[in-house]
């Protein structure tokens, strides 16, 4: 599962993480790796695709859609999902 957030600081610059998060293969352990968390100009699904499709690459080696089936944001953030084709979860949370 992909993870990701963003943040604008009062100073108005804009910060976007990434992580992704697994299950080990007998079930009984959650991991959750964070991969990035940079500078970013625009936090819109169009502009963070992308963003987050190079970083998997670069990061594991294999292309999104080989490694993440759904991904999870916050409601402000479901377009992302829809950008690249993956079930949509949202968090609640915030």
């Amino acid at each position: 599962m992909l993870v990701h957030d963003a943040v604008t600081l009062s100073n108005k610059t804009k910060y976007y993480s990434i992580a992704i998060q697994f299950i080990d293969e007998d079930w009984d352990s959650n991991h959750v790796v964070a991969l990035s968390f940079g500078k970013v100009t625009s936090t819109a699904a169009g502009s963070i695709a992308p963003l987050i499709q190079g970083m998997i690459k670069e990061m594991i080696g294999f292309s999104i859609d080989i490694i993440v089936a759904s991904s999870v944001q916050d409601c402000a953030a479901l377009n992302f999902a829809s950008e690249l084709d993956l079930e949509k979860e949202k968090c609640t949370m915030h």
